[in-house]
């Protein structure tokens, strides 16, 4: 009798820890590779959009750097 009572307590153990700790964490670490996946895609991609908007945004820049000297005006 007391060997069934051990049993049912592994038994129960196991499965709280299959239940409460393994199957959280395999979701968890699939939801984590979906999110790098697409992560990583959204960086590939945005190159490719910025370099067809740049030359257009290149030409409107009339302004140029002399140097590093900013302007400013003292406060008094």
């Amino acid at each position: 009798m007391m060997q069934y009572i051990l049993w049912a307590f592994i038994a129960y153990f196991i499965y709280r820890f299959i239940f409460g700790f393994v199957i959280p964490l395999v979701r968890t670490s699939r939801q984590i590779r979906q999110q790098v996946k697409s992560f990583q895609d959204q960086m590939q991609q945005q190159p490719q959009q910025s370099t067809s908007t740049t030359p257009s945004a290149n030409t409107n820049t009339t302004h140029s750097k002399t140097g590093d000297y900013i302007e400013f005006e003292e406060v008094k």
